[in-house]
């Protein structure tokens, strides 16, 4: 695991290296500062709001666009390169999700409807009368 993290980190410093030195240092912070705005409004406006205040009990109908929402946003807000690329990628599979999901093509769980012996049957009103004596 750290053998993976360290090879990221070089991997990301690479990238950074390439992108100053075609674009320069300052466009670098301009696309840093950018990018963390957005992954902040895609947290906020598709990602953990949608989670937290979703009261439906379908919810894991929408569960892999919300959750990727809210990691794309994680990885937009995270500095550097290669983040923004992952984030853009998860970002855009979490949106074709949410646009399947929007328009029904993920099919629903079926939910299973018990028979009751009673809907069939007809209703016989009964009255009972009492006599007095």
């Amino acid at each position: 695991m750290r053998a993976l993290l360290f090879l990221l980190f070089w991997v990301e410093l690479y990238c950074i290296w390439l992108y100053v030195d075609y674009f320069g240092l300052l466009h670098f912070f301009g696309e840093i500062f950018i990018s963390a705005l957005i992954g902040v409004s895609v947290i906020y406006v598709f990602g953990m709001r949608d989670f937290l205040f979703q009261h439906n009990l379908n919810i894991f109908r929408y569960a892999f666009s919300r959750a990727g929402m809210a990691v794309a946003g994680f990885c937009l807000c995270w500095p550097g390169i290669l983040s923004d690329l992952i984030g853009v990628f998860i970002f855009v599979i979490a949106l074709l999700f949410r646009l399947l999901s929007f328009l029904n093509l993920i099919p629903k769980k079926k939910q299973k409807k018990y028979h009751s012996y009673y809907e069939d049957a007809e209703i016989i009103d009964v009255e009972i009368i009492e006599e007095r004596s």
